[in-house]
């Protein structure tokens, strides 16, 4: 059996103009799957893209830092900086609050199972999963 090479693109529906590169990467035959922020800001627009190409493998790219989360702050309020009501900017940050005791693994099952929910809404049929900045 011939060896194969699968490009997933990262990212997906967290800006219009990754949903659009993921579109030309599909059209010219360079990407077969995606995985897809539920936080990000061209999310809806990512799925449409998801309906439109059923060729293309779908995962769900869980994101606990450096965007919007899914429940409100007050659900979740290990993970969200109380300054601006998003998760923490980065990994480091992320990993600092942890090893201190600051997260809360119930917050991040929590965030995780809310982001898993928003994406099997959709209707779209998970193929993998990734986390972002690998969280």
């Amino acid at each position: 059996m011939p060896k194969q090479l699968i490009v997933n693109a990262d990212d997906f529906g967290r800006h219009t103009l990754i949903n659009r590169a993921v579109e030309q990467g599909v059209a010219r035959g360079l990407i077969r799957s995606a995985t897809v922020m539920v936080t990000g800001a061209a999310f809806a627009e990512a799925v449409e893209l998801a309906h439109r190409t059923p060729a293309l493998g779908m995962g769900i790219h869980f994101t606990l830092v450096n965007a919007r989360p899914v429940l409100p702050a007050a659900e979740i309020p290990s993970l969200v900086d109380p300054a601006t009501g998003e998760l923490y900017p980065d990994h480091g940050a992320f990993v600092k609050r942890f090893l201190t005791g600051k997260i809360r693994l119930q917050d991040v099952k929590r965030e995780c199972t809310a982001q898993l929910d928003r994406f099997l809404d959709t209707g779209l049929v998970p193929t993998h999963a990734d986390s972002h900045q690998h969280m």
